[in-house]
């Protein structure tokens, strides 16, 4: 089950607060699987700063529960004073809905609960009254680059200068592992929540025309198996699978 955390979930020193539960899945998957307590600590009180109800701005935190009611994944969105490179500086300065800190438990894997989390967090910030939802993904994570290519960002910038965080060995950083910053290559990604990317947008328009030249009188069916862009009602529709039924001319 795919779900926005409740206030109490994201209230620090709540029984029921799940931020820590949350930083340890994110922890393993973002950090390593055998990442140590001070990470872990360190995960919690970026999380506890950016996706609690500490934080004054609109934000969530979208949690995947297994059947056992154990966390197996989740995402924070955060709205920020950012332009479209998703830099905090610049031209073009203005609250954004942030998406970040996706992370899947790896024994849940390769069940499409990234692409449910992602959806879920997308639905926060249109009930925000936002267009446009922007993130941040290491240029070498070909697998995220891929989930949110195929969910409808697109590329905005680049950041040469970006850190993240990395857990060192005992014998090089001393404390059994300790948390560190490296510098890295993040690529910014924007998705307009209303329209399909300019690429999608263009294809099906260039399959609609051939199409409409073939001999017969094609019959275009639209199916919802790719969403690729959102109607202004809030349903997903898709612009992306087409399959047509030749119809001889009357």
């Amino acid at each position: 089950k795919v779900r926005p955390a409740t206030p109490e979930e994201r209230t620090a020193g709540r029984s029921e607060c799940l931020i820590n539960e949350v930083a340890t899945v994110c922890a393993a998957s973002l950090l390593a699987p055998d990442a140590p307590p001070a990470a872990r600590g360190v995960m919690a009180s970026d999380i506890t700063q950016r996706f609690s109800t500490r934080n004054r701005a609109e934000n969530a935190l979208i949690v995947a529960e297994a059947a056992d009611g154990s966390i197996a994944g989740a995402v924070g969105i955060e709205v920020q004073m950012l332009t479209k490179a998703c830099l905090e500086d610049g031209a073009q300065l203005d609250y954004r809905p942030l998406l970040s800190n996706l992370a899947v438990d790896p024994a849940f894997r390769r069940r499409g609960l990234g692409k449910q989390l992602c959806r879920a967090a997308e639905r926060e910030a249109r009930g925000w009254g936002y267009k446009e939802v922007v993130l941040k993904v290491e240029d070498t994570n070909k697998g995220a680059r891929k989930l949110y290519q195929n969910l409808g960002y697109r590329q905005t910038g680049i950041d040469r200068e970006a850190e993240k965080p990395v857990v060192g060995s005992s014998n090089a950083f001393g404390g059994g592992g300790a948390l560190r910053f490296v510098q890295t290559t993040n690529i910014a990604l924007r998705k307009d929540l209303l329209l399909p990317p300019a690429d999608v947008a263009a294809a099906a328009a260039a399959l609609a025309a051939a199409l409409a030249a073939a001999p017969y009188a094609p019959r275009l069916v639209f199916s919802a198996t790719t969403p690729a862009c959102t109607r202004a009602s809030g349903r997903e529709t898709s612009v992306i699978a087409v399959t047509t039924a030749n119809v001889p001319p009357p």
